[in-house]
This record gives structure tokens, C-alpha cells and sequence, in this order.
């Protein structure tokens, strides 16, 4: 279900879904479920959906890509820009 704005290579998608989180700067990130905590509302987040990976945007209310709701069910927050 992951719209063009969001889309990720579909390698680093296998690879986030075949361990629990991604590894930036030597600590690794966790996926965080969507049940028990939700992002900043209106920030662009990196989220799945169980089969995807893809980024949206939570409005305090619904999951967005490209302006369509979609369904979510762990998020983590973007990495820094590589300096």
C-alpha cells in the first residue's frame, strides 16, 4: 500500500522488516507499536503496515501517505540527515 511520496527501497524494506528495528550510528532503533504510543502529530515518520514499509503522517487521528488513510502497525521516528 505504499504511495510514491513514501515509498523505500525495497531492500531496506526487507531489511527493516527482518529484525526488530534499524541500526543508525552504532544504536539501534525499534519499532514502536502504533496500539501503545503515538508520533508528534503532523511529523512524517517511517511506519508499516505488517506487508509495507513507507513513510506517513499521524494527525492525531488517522495515518496518511499521499493523502489517503492507511492502516499502521509499528512506526519509528526518521534518522538524522548524514552529516
Amino acid at each position: 500500500m505504499a504511495g510514491s511520496m513514501g515509498s523505500l527501497d525495497r531492500n531496506l524494506a526487507l531489511s527493516l522488516h527482518s529484525g526488530s528495528g534499524l541500526l543508525v550510528e552504532g544504536e539501534e532503533v525499534k519499532w514502536i507499536n502504533s496500539k501503545d504510543y503515538k508520533p508528534t502529530k503532523h511529523v512524517y515518520v517511517l511506519v508499516s503496515d505488517g506487508d509495507d514499509v513507507f513513510m506517513a503522517v499521524y494527525n492525531g487521528d488517522y495515518w496518511y501517505n499521499d493523502g489517503c488513510a492507511v492502516y499502521v502497525t509499528h512506526w519509528m521516528e526518521l534518522p538524522e540527515l548524514p552529516k
